[in-house]
C-alpha cells in the first residue's frame, strides 16, 4: 500500500518457469541439435538449420531438406512435394538429372523426395520417342500442371532420340487425381518431323486406367 492505495507487484521469491539456455553448446551438456557439431563453444550447423545452437529449422523455405523430410516435420513443413511446397523457390530448384530413362541435356524439377502418404500417385509413360530427323534441337520440355497452373509436379528436359529399347516412365504425386493435369511440351522446331504419345495413368486403377492420352505429331 502507497498512500491507502494497493499496487500488485510480482514477488520474486517465487520460482519462474522461464527457461534460459546457454549460448555456448557442450556436446554433453548443451548439444546442438540436428546432428550440428559443437566446436569450441560454438555450433557448426548441419542439414540447413540456424541459431545459436541450431535449434532453427529450415522448413517451409522452399528447398526439400531430407533430413526433415519425415512425418515428424511435415516432410520439411511441405517443400518436397510440389502440391504442398509453397512459395517461389519451388519451381526453380532443379532436383532431377536423371528421369525416364535418360541422363538429361540439363537438370529439371519432378520433385523425386516427395514420399507425403497422403498425395496420389500419377505414372507417366513415354509410348515413342520424338525424332528429329534434321538434328535441329538437342532437347525439348515435357512440364505437367496441375490444379490450374498452381502445382508444378514435372518440368523436364528430354533427348529427341534416346534411342531407348523399352517405353521409359516416370511417377509423380499430386494432390488429387480427380483435377484434370495439363500435360505440355515445347521447344520442338515446327520444321522437324516427330511424333510423340504421353500416357498418364492412375496407380489406384488396378487396370491402369488411361486418365490422360495426348498425341501430337508437327
Amino acid at each position: 500500500y502507497v498512500d491507502g492505495v494497493e499496487f500488485a507487484i510480482d514477488d520474486i521469491s517465487r520460482p519462474s518457469d522461464a527457461l534460459l539456455r546457454c549460448g555456448n553448446c557442450d556436446a554433453e551438456t548443451n548439444p546442438c541439435r540436428y546432428e550440428g557439431i559443437c566446436n569450441a563453444g560454438s555450433c557448426e550447423c548441419m542439414h540447413g538449420a540456424n541459431g545459436t545452437l541450431c535449434d532453427i529449422k529450415p522448413l517451409a523455405n522452399g528447398v526439400c531438406n531430407l533430413f526433415f523430410n519425415k512425418d515428424v516435420e511435415n516432410y520439411d513443413d511441405g517443400d518436397c512435394c510440389a502440391a504442398t511446397c509453397k512459395g517461389r523457390k519451388c519451381d526453380l530448384v532443379k532436383d532431377t538429372e536423371f528421369a525416364f530413362g535418360q541422363t538429361l541435356p540439363k537438370a529439371g524439377t519432378s520433385f523425386p523426395n516427395c514420399i507425403d502418404p497422403t498425395l496420389n500417385p500419377l505414372k507417366i509413360v513415354l509410348n515413342s520417342t520424338v525424332k528429329d530427323v534434321d538434328g535441329f534441337f538437342e532437347f525439348y520440355t515435357l512440364k505437367v500442371e496441375c490444379q490450374d497452373g498452381k502445382e508444378l509436379p514435372l518440368n523436364v528436359f528430354l533427348d529427341p532420340d534416346p534411342k531407348l529399347s523399352e517405353f521409359p516412365s516416370e511417377t509423380i504425386k499430386v494432390a488429387d487425381t480427380r483435377t484434370p493435369c495439363a500435360l505440355s511440351f515445347s521447344g520442338i522446331q515446327s520444321w522437324s518431323k516427330l511424333s510423340i504419345t504421353f500416357q498418364v495413368l492412375d496407380d489406384f486403377f488396378d487396370d491402369d486406367k488411361v486418365v490422360v492420352k495426348r498425341e501430337d505429331s508437327v
